[in-house]
């Protein structure tokens, strides 16, 4: 069993910034400063292993200083690695990092990036990271943004737990199309904005709270449809997602039901539970357990 640290995270960080400042300050008094001058490292690596052996996390710097009586290391181009049962799984990179007593914590600042290595390729990064690595928690503290080849997820606060391999966010958030896909196969983009909520990055299960709006966008004709729910839910190795008691507004159609769910994969629509559709021109009704449908050419839900 990992040995955890005895001292908060908030106290290590505060610890960390005051040091940062002071270091600062003294920098114009040379001449009280007792503090050794750091040792200069050309390369920089060190390792962590479990009690059976395993290697937990690696860390390295093409360049570092060390300040002794510190215990606190100074790092840039900071790369690592992170393991389970020895087997890489995630890999981290960040412009420079702060290394508080020999790896308790560390501070990376700059283009952070955590790259998944197995499975869906998911990518996390933000301007700056703490990570706890007695408890494998990596909190984005700035701008976190979660993404893989089909969506982004942008929030206000984010934080993951690499022993359980979940993302979880909070505050705004909202899910869009990614950037380096033009459009889906519908040529479309999608935008939906929800709240609290998490990823689980192995099994791709994805769920938040609402409520949630979204609008998904044609590129070729400018039409639209406006989804409204209670709350979302999806998987993006599967990829689905979908809404809870759901409602759809498309041109002069509407379709609410008790649950939704588009997949980009088959790109199929599935409602379920109390469908109802109403068609705006005729005016016409329709009532049903469960409806599956695809959409148009024209990029709108076919209702017949």
């Amino acid at each position: 069993m990992n040995k955890r640290n005895k001292y908060p995270l908030k106290f290590l960080i505060s610890i960390l910034i005051t040091n940062i400042l002071v270091s600062a300050c003294q920098s114009n008094h040379d001449e009280i400063n007792l503090e050794p001058s750091p040792f200069v490292l050309s390369k920089f690596q060190l390792s962590k292993k479990n009690g059976e052996g395993e290697t937990e996390w690696t860390i390295r710097s093409p360049e570092a200083r060390y300040q002794l009586g510190k215990r606190l290391i100074r790092a840039i181009n900071f790369e690592g690695t992170i393991f389970e049962k020895s087997l890489p799984t995630f890999n981290l990179s960040a412009k420079s990092a702060n290394v508080v007593n020999d790896g308790d914590i560390i501070l990376l600042e700059g283009d952070v990036f955590l790259n998944k290595l197995t499975g869906n390729k998911i990518k996390v990064k933000g301007d700056m990271v703490v990570w706890n690595t007695s408890d494998s928690i990596l909190t984005i503290e700035q701008r976190p943004v979660a993404f893989d080849k089909n969506i982004i997820l942008k929030s206000q606060k984010a934080k993951f737990d690499n022993t359980k391999n979940i993302l979880y966010f909070s505050g705004s958030t909202n899910i869009s199309s990614n950037s380096e896909v033009d459009s889906d196969s519908s040529g479309s983009k999608f935008n939906v904005q929800f709240n609290n909520g998490q990823w689980n990055f192995k099994t791709g299960n994805f769920k938040a709270e609402g409520p949630v709006r979204g609008v998904r966008l044609f590129l070729s004709n400018q039409k639209y449809q406006r989804i409204i729910g209670n709350s979302i839910y999806g998987n993006t190795n599967f990829g689905h997602i979908g809404l809870t008691q759901c409602k759809v507004y498309q041109s002069n159609d509407y379709i609410e039901s008790q649950k939704c769910q588009w997949g980009w994969k088959d790109e199929l629509i599935r409602f379920s539970g109390k469908v109802k559709l109403i068609r705006g021109i005729s005016n016409s009704q329709l009532s049903n357990d469960s409806f599956t449908t695809k959409l148009s050419e024209d990029g709108l839900i076919i209702m017949d």
